[in-house]
């Protein structure tokens, strides 16, 4: 019976997430976890029982198709580190204490390098509309703590009382995705799904693809986009790292550039981004990008590498009709370690191992780029992180921008995990969200989690048009953040602490 019901509790929290079975989430979220501490694991065995778990959740790190075996290590330490924290809960004896613990625990997770945020246990609930509404008021985090005080519940056999529990997000999410928001504008935007692999992009150790030539994913992009010439477009996304080199690296002559554009829209019919011709009558992908903002009279959001200043970024470039060059720059802020940054120096031969030898400098706080409506650009891993995507909100933001690429862990669970990360943000923050990305999930959301559009192939390429509904709602997540949920947590260590110090 032991058996059974570690092996049991391991398939319902394991696979209970929206990239795997969506409708178990819901029940691991009552007694997915009450099961196994039936089976009073010890604190080993409750490690390698949470380790599994993470092990299966995250399995697309193990793809390791253009990173070499050293993502297999990251794969199995991250595994293991929370397999760790969820042992730390089996020698709690006051068993209504885990909820505090275990919010405590995940938070401290943004602090690992630069920060882990897959799949926290509250994740569990956010596969349907009316649960995952419950984020506009505790954050993910304050559905970690539902997921383990409903399981707690459980545990003791109070069962009406974790059905409560476990019922308490639904109850408020039908009140909030009925409440009444004022009519407002639409926008119309473009999402470009280059369907560009990283072996296609650019040379990458280990990838047997052949790399296309700047030229040859330029021509790709464009046309596609410009099929769209004769719509009223507000908005045009290209997702991070949309083209090869820097968008600052001359790629190929002005004319082969112009004559892009001509073959769709006729010789002359476009204005020209004349300021950015480089030496010798070249021009950089930053050219292509205020060309086309130019051409179709709306502004442009890409993902390119930048360099400036001698240093080098992760960019959201913006681009405005009539200017001549971008008028707004975002540095990515979350940078990957050993992918984008270097913890510290002595890493650096391994890394070279794997043809890694250039690194990006962070970004400097959140931006608003002045688009015909407000805009928060986010950059790939940053929309996992509620904290973050919150600063970006406050800013007074309509639209939250996402460009991304997942496309170095092809034929995975990443881009549906990412996606469903993703989406939370625009929950929290009241505000719609669109996502541009080169493979991924492609797509727009509401400013409640609703799914308005998303391209229908993960790794193919093509154009998702969408009109964004402007409207936005006022939430508590964007006004206190994750405070409320972390003040009851350490509320409930002290109470504890004090309890077990009379006892």
């Amino acid at each position: 019976m032991r058996a059974l019901l570690i092996v049991l509790s391991f398939f319902i929290v394991a696979f209970g997430q929206p990239a795997w079975i969506p409708w178990l989430g819901p029940i691991a979220a009552i007694c997915g976890y009450a099961l196994l501490w039936w089976a009073r694991p010890s604190f080993w065995l409750a490690t390698a029982w949470f380790t599994g778990v993470m092990l299966l959740q995250l399995s697309w790190m193990a793809v390791d198709e253009y990173h070499g075996l050293y993502i297999w290590f990251s794969w199995g330490a991250l595994s293991l580190l929370c397999g760790l924290q969820f042992g730390l809960l089996t020698k709690l004896k006051y068993r209504l204490i885990i909820p505090c613990a275990w919010v405590l625990m995940e938070y401290l997770r943004l602090y690992l390098l630069s920060g882990f945020t897959w799949n926290p246990v509250g994740l569990a609930l956010t596969a349907y509309a009316p649960s995952r509404a419950f984020v506009a008021l505790f954050g993910i985090y304050g559905l970690s703590f539902i997921v383990m005080a409903a399981n707690v519940l459980f545990y003791q056999r109070k069962f009406v009382l974790a059905a409560l529990c476990a019922a308490l997000p639904y109850g408020y999410g039908l009140v909030h995705l009925h409440w009444p928001t004022a009519e407002t504008s639409h926008f119309a935007v473009l999402l470009v799904q280059p369907g560009i692999t990283p072996g296609q992009r650019q040379e990458v150790p280990h990838s047997r693809q052949e790399v296309m030539s700047p030229l040859e994913q330029w021509r790709s992009m464009l046309d596609q986009v410009l099929t769209y010439r004769d719509q009223k477009i507000d908005l045009i996304v290209f997702p991070e790292g949309m083209a090869p080199y820097s968008g600052t690296s001359l790629l190929f002559c002005e004319e082969v550039a112009q004559g892009m554009f001509a073959g769709a829209m006729g010789q002359g019919q476009f204005p020209v981004a004349s300021g950015l011709l480089g030496a010798l009558g070249y021009v950089n992908s930053a050219y292509v990008c205020q060309t086309l903002s130019n051409a179709f009279g709306c502004d442009v959001v890409a993902g390119l590498d930048w360099h400036s200043e001698g240093k080098s970024y992760n960019a959201a470039l913006h681009f405005s009709p009539g200017c001549q060059g971008p008028v707004g720059i975002y540095g990515k802020r979350v940078l990957l370690p050993f992918a984008e940054t270097l913890p510290t120096k002595w890493l650096r031969p391994l890394t070279a191992k794997y043809g890694i030898e250039g690194f990006y400098t962070k970004g400097e706080g959140a931006k608003c780029f002045a688009s015909k409506v407000p805009l928060a650009p986010l950059v790939c891993y940053e929309e996992t992180f509620g904290n973050l995507v919150r600063e970006s909100s406050k800013l007074d933001v309509s639209l939250l921008v996402s460009l991304s690429n997942d496309g170095w862990y092809p034929r995975s669970k990443l881009p549906l995990q990412h996606f469903h990360h993703g989406r939370l943000r625009a929950v929290e923050n009241g505000i719609p969200l669109v996502r541009a990305c080169s493979t991924g999930v492609c797509a727009a959301v509401d400013h409640r989690g609703r799914t308005l559009a998303v391209f229908p192939h993960f790794e193919g390429k093509g154009v998702l048009q969408v009109d964004v509904p402007l409207q936005r709602t006022r939430t508590l997540y964007k006004w206190l953040g994750d405070l409320p949920i972390l003040g009851l947590s350490v509320f409930g260590f002290l109470l504890y602490f004090t309890f077990r110090k009379k006892q």
